[in-house]
């Protein structure tokens, strides 16, 4: 995989939100949420936003899927749905299978939004989309935790955890629970178990079944 290429595409929301000049493409009212802070920069998308331009995307991406997962947690009942991007060039065989996570921590709304910039840039058609996408095909969450940053875009600006108080990053199995003096620690709790939350049931699913050959989460 061309890693120069990746890093160029994520880096753009970035550069363009810290100058405040990034434009909005599509014409979708910035105000089509009614929970939108007045405070929250016009440059952001809400969480219903990101999921209503991912379908307009898909629709005229040829080799894009969108689906959305859902799971139950056992221990508060609360459910959770993460729209899942895959991304494939018809008729190539890449090597590279890239899973690409954005949006674990609520707070770092920069994450989701350069998830969804990759996304348009990489149903661009350019030159060099298309030579990247011969070597690597995509599987992409865009915004991993939307429960707690629907809270963020409401103004709550410092929410960094999921809806029940864990943080995804380390709700994952490895090194769970390495620091038991952090467990239930605001911002740092790793939940009861590993894999106890329902958005990081789903993560496991989609990477246990799409074997990915390189890993990225985007924070």
């Amino acid at each position: 995989m061309k890693f120069t290429l990746l890093a160029a595409l994520l880096a753009g929301p970035a550069l363009a939100a810290k100058s405040h000049l990034r434009p909005k493409t599509e014409s979708v009212s910035l105000g089509e949420s009614s929970d939108r802070d007045p405070q929250l920069p016009s440059f952001y998308h809400t969480t219903d936003e990101i999921k209503s331009k991912l379908r307009r995307i898909a629709e005229d991406c040829p080799g894009m899927a969108l689906r959305t997962e859902s799971k139950t947690s056992f221990l508060s009942g609360r459910t959770v749905e993460v729209d899942v991007v895959t991304i494939k060039a018809e008729g190539e065989q890449p090597k590279n299978k890239v899973f690409a996570l954005f949006g674990e921590h609520a707070r770092e709304l920069i994450s989701p939004e350069s998830g969804l910039h990759f996304v348009e840039t990489l149903c661009s058609g350019s030159a060099r989309v298309k030579e990247t996408l011969k070597d690597s095909e995509f599987m992409m969450v865009i915004n991993g935790n939307p429960g707690s940053r629907k809270k963020v875009e409401q103004g709550s600006w410092c929410v960094r955890m999921n809806p029940d108080d864990v943080d995804l990053n380390r709700n994952w199995d490895e090194h769970w629970n390495e620091f038991p003096a952090e467990l239930y620690q605001s911002d740092v709790n790793a939940g009861q178990s590993a894999f106890s939350e329902p958005e990081t049931m789903i993560f496991k699913q989609l990477v246990t079944e799409y074997q990915p050959t390189t890993f990225i989460t985007i924070h």
